[in-house]
């Protein structure tokens, strides 16, 4: 059983994944912005959503399976 509920608060829980997501969201902006040339904001806002739901899938994934 887990003791993470008495450690950490939501608010920290929640940080905590935006820290571990945000390099996803950087590079998938950016790849998104320059894939879809006609409409780049749309691109980059795209690609930064799927950008950090990899890169905190992975994260997620590595903590509970490799780690």
């Amino acid at each position: 059983m887990s003791d993470i509920g008495g450690i950490f608060t939501p608010l920290d829980l929640l940080l905590m994944a935006l820290g571990a997501g945000a390099p996803g969201l950087v590079f998938g902006a950016i790849a998104g912005a320059m894939l879809k040339r006609g409409r780049p904001i749309v691109g980059a806002a795209l690609g930064g959503v799927a950008g950090f739901a990899l890169c905190l899938g992975a994260v997620v994934l590595w903590v509970l399976a490799v780690k």
